[in-house]
Protein backbone atom coordinates (compact mmCIF):
# COMPACT_ATOMS: atom_id res chain seq x y z
CA UNK A 1 0.00 0.00 0.00
CA UNK A 2 1.01 3.76 -0.65
CA UNK A 3 2.89 4.67 2.86
CA UNK A 4 1.52 8.07 4.74
CA UNK A 5 0.19 11.26 2.40
CA UNK A 6 2.19 10.81 -0.78
CA UNK A 7 0.05 10.82 -3.93
CA UNK A 8 0.85 7.54 -6.37
CA UNK A 9 2.60 8.82 -9.21
CA UNK A 10 -0.26 8.03 -11.30
CA UNK A 11 -2.32 10.19 -10.06
CA UNK A 12 -4.95 11.82 -12.40
CA UNK A 13 -3.19 9.85 -15.26
CA UNK A 14 -6.24 8.11 -17.67
CA UNK A 15 -6.71 4.82 -16.46
CA UNK A 16 -7.35 3.92 -19.80
CA UNK A 17 -3.91 4.83 -21.19
CA UNK A 18 -1.93 3.44 -18.04
CA UNK A 19 -3.48 0.26 -18.59
CA UNK A 20 -2.43 0.13 -22.59
CA UNK A 21 0.87 1.07 -20.79
CA UNK A 22 0.87 -2.12 -18.19
CA UNK A 23 -0.49 -4.50 -20.19
CA UNK A 24 2.49 -3.60 -23.12
CA UNK A 25 5.01 -3.85 -20.18
CA UNK A 26 3.71 -6.76 -18.34
CA UNK A 27 3.72 -9.18 -22.22
CA UNK A 28 7.07 -7.12 -22.79
CA UNK A 29 8.17 -9.28 -19.12
CA UNK A 30 6.08 -12.28 -19.56
CA UNK A 31 8.11 -12.80 -22.97
CA UNK A 32 11.15 -12.74 -21.66
CA UNK A 33 10.54 -15.30 -18.51
CA UNK A 34 9.06 -17.30 -21.69
CA UNK A 35 12.10 -17.27 -23.28
CA UNK A 36 14.36 -17.21 -20.01
CA UNK A 37 12.47 -20.98 -19.23
CA UNK A 38 13.22 -21.96 -22.34
CA UNK A 39 16.54 -21.29 -22.53
CA UNK A 40 16.84 -23.31 -19.58
CA UNK A 41 15.84 -26.60 -21.45
CA UNK A 42 18.40 -25.43 -24.09
CA UNK A 43 21.20 -24.86 -21.83
CA UNK A 44 20.75 -27.99 -20.50
CA UNK A 45 21.04 -30.31 -24.00
CA UNK A 46 24.35 -27.91 -24.67
CA UNK A 47 26.12 -28.20 -21.92
CA UNK A 48 25.56 -32.09 -21.83
CA UNK A 49 26.41 -32.32 -24.94
CA UNK A 50 29.71 -30.78 -24.66
CA UNK A 51 30.51 -32.70 -21.12
CA UNK A 52 29.56 -36.08 -23.21
CA UNK A 53 31.94 -35.27 -25.97
CA UNK A 54 34.35 -33.65 -23.27
CA UNK A 55 34.03 -37.03 -21.21
CA UNK A 56 34.24 -39.31 -24.58
CA UNK A 57 37.74 -37.43 -25.24
CA UNK A 58 39.07 -38.23 -21.92
CA UNK A 59 37.45 -41.71 -21.54
CA UNK A 60 39.60 -42.54 -25.28
CA UNK A 61 42.73 -41.20 -23.40
CA UNK A 62 42.24 -43.80 -20.32
CA UNK A 63 44.99 -46.03 -22.00
CA UNK A 64 47.28 -43.57 -20.89
CA UNK A 65 48.17 -44.04 -17.61
CA UNK A 66 47.22 -41.21 -15.15
CA UNK A 67 49.33 -40.21 -12.45
CA UNK A 68 47.91 -39.52 -9.07
CA UNK A 69 48.45 -35.49 -10.15
CA UNK A 70 46.46 -36.24 -13.52
CA UNK A 71 44.00 -38.07 -12.09
CA UNK A 72 43.31 -35.55 -9.52
CA UNK A 73 43.26 -33.07 -11.81
CA UNK A 74 40.81 -34.54 -14.37
CA UNK A 75 38.65 -35.09 -11.32
CA UNK A 76 38.83 -31.90 -10.19
CA UNK A 77 38.00 -30.40 -13.83
CA UNK A 78 34.79 -32.59 -14.17
CA UNK A 79 33.43 -31.61 -11.22
CA UNK A 80 33.97 -27.95 -11.42
CA UNK A 81 32.26 -28.26 -15.23
CA UNK A 82 29.25 -29.98 -13.63
CA UNK A 83 28.87 -27.03 -10.87
CA UNK A 84 29.34 -24.77 -13.16
CA UNK A 85 26.41 -26.23 -15.58
CA UNK A 86 24.59 -26.57 -12.47
CA UNK A 87 24.83 -22.71 -11.33
CA UNK A 88 24.04 -21.97 -15.13
CA UNK A 89 20.77 -24.09 -14.69
CA UNK A 90 20.29 -22.36 -11.43
CA UNK A 91 20.59 -18.47 -13.14
CA UNK A 92 18.02 -20.00 -15.61
CA UNK A 93 15.53 -20.58 -12.57
CA UNK A 94 16.36 -17.54 -10.70
CA UNK A 95 16.10 -15.26 -14.03
CA UNK A 96 12.47 -16.30 -14.67
CA UNK A 97 11.51 -15.51 -10.77
CA UNK A 98 13.45 -12.27 -11.51
CA UNK A 99 10.92 -11.67 -14.42
CA UNK A 100 7.99 -12.81 -12.60
CA UNK A 101 8.51 -10.81 -9.76
CA UNK A 102 8.98 -7.44 -12.41
CA UNK A 103 5.50 -8.30 -13.60
CA UNK A 104 3.77 -8.38 -10.45
CA UNK A 105 5.65 -5.13 -9.45
CA UNK A 106 4.40 -3.52 -13.03
CA UNK A 107 1.14 -4.97 -11.69
CA UNK A 108 0.67 -3.51 -8.65
CA UNK A 109 2.28 -0.12 -9.72
CA UNK A 110 -0.47 0.47 -12.46
CA UNK A 111 -2.86 -1.06 -9.71
CA UNK A 112 -1.86 1.57 -7.38
CA UNK A 113 -0.75 -0.78 -5.18
CA UNK A 114 2.83 0.19 -4.46
CA UNK A 115 4.47 3.56 -5.79
CA UNK A 116 7.96 2.78 -6.48
CA UNK A 117 9.76 -0.51 -8.05
CA UNK A 118 12.22 -2.30 -6.45
CA UNK A 119 14.56 -4.77 -7.39
CA UNK A 120 13.11 -8.08 -7.16
CA UNK A 121 15.74 -10.23 -5.02
CA UNK A 122 15.79 -13.08 -7.29
CA UNK A 123 17.91 -10.86 -9.41
CA UNK A 124 20.85 -10.84 -6.67
CA UNK A 125 20.79 -14.62 -6.68
CA UNK A 126 20.85 -14.21 -11.21
CA UNK A 127 24.21 -12.19 -10.65
CA UNK A 128 25.32 -14.75 -7.90
CA UNK A 129 24.64 -17.79 -10.39
CA UNK A 130 26.02 -16.08 -13.00
CA UNK A 131 29.21 -15.29 -11.81
CA UNK A 132 30.11 -18.56 -10.53
CA UNK A 133 28.86 -20.52 -13.53
CA UNK A 134 31.30 -18.17 -15.56
CA UNK A 135 34.30 -18.87 -13.01
CA UNK A 136 33.60 -22.42 -12.51
CA UNK A 137 33.73 -22.64 -16.50
CA UNK A 138 36.90 -20.80 -16.41
CA UNK A 139 38.31 -22.29 -13.94
CA UNK A 140 38.06 -26.00 -15.64
CA UNK A 141 38.83 -24.87 -18.79
CA UNK A 142 42.16 -23.88 -17.53
CA UNK A 143 42.71 -27.34 -15.40
CA UNK A 144 41.71 -29.34 -18.73
CA UNK A 145 44.47 -27.41 -20.34
CA UNK A 146 46.89 -27.76 -17.68
CA UNK A 147 45.78 -31.97 -18.06
CA UNK A 148 46.14 -31.93 -21.35
CA UNK A 149 49.55 -30.21 -21.83
CA UNK A 150 50.65 -33.06 -18.86
CA UNK A 151 49.37 -35.59 -20.89
CA UNK A 152 51.00 -34.32 -23.88
CA UNK A 153 54.61 -34.04 -22.30
CA UNK A 154 53.81 -37.50 -20.65
CA UNK A 155 52.94 -38.81 -23.88
CA UNK A 156 56.56 -37.22 -25.41
CA UNK A 157 58.45 -38.76 -22.72
CA UNK A 158 56.71 -42.24 -23.30
CA UNK A 159 57.63 -41.65 -27.71
CA UNK A 160 60.78 -40.80 -26.83
CA UNK A 161 61.95 -43.68 -24.27
CA UNK A 162 60.47 -46.57 -26.49
CA UNK A 163 62.44 -47.76 -29.79
CA UNK A 164 62.58 -46.38 -32.94
CA UNK A 165 61.52 -48.62 -36.13
CA UNK A 166 64.49 -49.06 -38.05
CA UNK A 167 64.53 -47.30 -41.46
CA UNK A 168 63.81 -49.84 -44.50
CA UNK A 169 66.83 -50.98 -45.83
CA UNK A 170 67.49 -49.94 -49.41
CA UNK A 171 68.49 -52.48 -52.14
CA UNK A 172 71.87 -51.73 -53.46
CA UNK A 173 73.41 -52.59 -56.88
Amino acid sequence: MIAGSDAHPLEGSDPDKCYEIMMAERATLISARRESEDNLIKNIITLSSGLIALMAGFVGQLSVDFSIVELGLFSFSMGTLVTAVIAGMAESYFSSKAYLAQQVMVEDFFSRKISDFSEPKANKFVRISQITSFVLFVIALISLATLAVSLAKDNSNVRQAEPTSSSPSTIED
